[in-house]
């Protein structure tokens, strides 16, 4: 499971995202309770365009139930309700990350108010932890 989570990580690295998906997918259906594998699934399907923001919003979610002080999910979670127009929401998970990730919560607050376009790679989550 381990190597699944790694060889996903460095697809997103890649920009390989369909892959990516794939390696999360087949991680989750050994342990459906891996904060970051769901974390790292997201940010896959939502690269993939705003076909999947909905089921991208469902993993932040999902990681964040798991695991509360996950901050990327947070950051891009905050990210993708910017996409989706509700800044109200991601001004919320900005102000979760001033406490988890001051950094985080910099950078999630240039994408609010359209100062950034890329994100690097703060949103893959640590894989092993």
């Amino acid at each position: 499971m381990k190597l699944l989570r790694r060889a996903g990580a460095s697809l997103l690295l890649d920009k390989r995202y369909a892959d990516a998906q794939a390696k999360f997918e087949a991680a989750l259906a050994q342990d459906e309770k891996l904060a970051e594998a769901h974390n790292n699934l997201a940010f896959a399907l939502r690269m993939q365009g705003v076909q999947n923001f909905e089921r991208s919003l469902q993993h932040y979610d999902r990681a964040l139930e798991l695991k509360p002080d996950l901050a990327q999910a947070y950051m891009y979670r905050g990210v993708l309700f910017t996409q989706m127009g509700d800044t109200a929401r991601a001004r919320a998970d900005h102000q979760r990350l001033l406490a988890l990730d001051p950094d985080l919560a910099a950078q999630l607050d240039a994408v609010i108010v359209g100062r950034a376009r890329g994100y690097g790679r703060a949103g893959i989550a640590a894989q092993f932890e």
